[in-house]
């Protein structure tokens, strides 16, 4: 019988967002932010204002995330969007809204073939989820139960619930206190470079990147274990397979 790659492991952590989640991030979508700001009540900011008034938080909610001082102490969504001109503005109902139609433009879809082949991980290996998101939880964690793949990881640590993000290796570790395997037989999973594979290997992890066809980045002081484009192709990657494109 043909040895997996991700036999060599006890335990599988995966990334969520265009690892298994696609879709994400469509704050540039004025039309839908408005018609969701709409759909939750919302009033006070007229379309002209709203649709800017998200871009701009997502771009400052992206500058704090790339500022290295902030890796390990990241700070709340509505903290970020207080300091916004929108966020000094609103109430503190208003704020909730806002931060809600951020998350919910933030949140991608699972289809049922990445639910289907999580279904097959778990088959053989416990999972984890350690995954960067800006705003709270609530609605990725909806998104995973609607798929059918919550129960399926044992631990499920986003950046947004214990303020810190990769790469800083925090979310790592805490992930791995819910395992009794040791580092070396633990498998990180993602496809962000600087994100997934330095924080993976920071914390003592082999690490996949999904590269979606991407060039590997160079510069970096930490390389990943091995190269896929697609988180599908873990099921049918032999040792041997991947031996020989770590090789090339």
């Amino acid at each position: 019988m043909t040895q997996l790659f991700i036999d060599e492991y006890e335990v599988l952590l995966l990334d969520m967002g265009n690892t298994f989640m696609f879709g994400c991030d469509r704050f540039a979508d004025s039309e839908s932010v408005v018609a969701t700001y709409a759909r939750l009540g919302g009033t006070a900011m007229s379309d002209e204002e709203l649709a800017p008034a998200i871009v701009h938080l997502e771009r400052q909610a992206r500058k704090v995330g790339n500022d290295s001082a902030y890796f390990d102490n990241f700070p709340a969504l509505i903290d970020i969007l207080r300091r916004t001109p929108a966020g000094t503005e609103a109430d503190e109902k208003e704020l909730a809204r806002l931060v809600q139609v951020f998350a919910l433009h933030e949140r991608g879809t699972i289809e049922s073939q990445y639910a289907d082949a999580l279904h097959e991980l778990h088959r053989t290996h416990p999972l984890g989820l350690v995954s960067n998101i800006l705003s709270p939880s609530g609605p990725f964690r909806e998104s995973l139960r609607q798929a059918g793949v919550e129960d399926l990881f044992k631990v499920i640590v986003f950046s947004s619930d214990i303020g810190c993000i990769k790469p800083s290796v925090k979310p790592f570790e805490q992930a791995l206190s819910a395992f009794d395997s040791p580092r070396d037989r633990v498998l990180y999973i993602g496809d962000t470079y600087k994100r997934d594979v330095v924080g993976a290997k920071s914390a003592g992890l082999d690490c996949v990147w999904i590269s979606r066809g991407r060039e590997e980045p160079q510069g970096f002081e930490h390389k990943c274990d091995l190269i896929v484009t697609d988180l599908r192709e873990l099921l049918d990657c032999s040792a041997r397979e991947a031996d020989r494109i770590k090789d090339e």
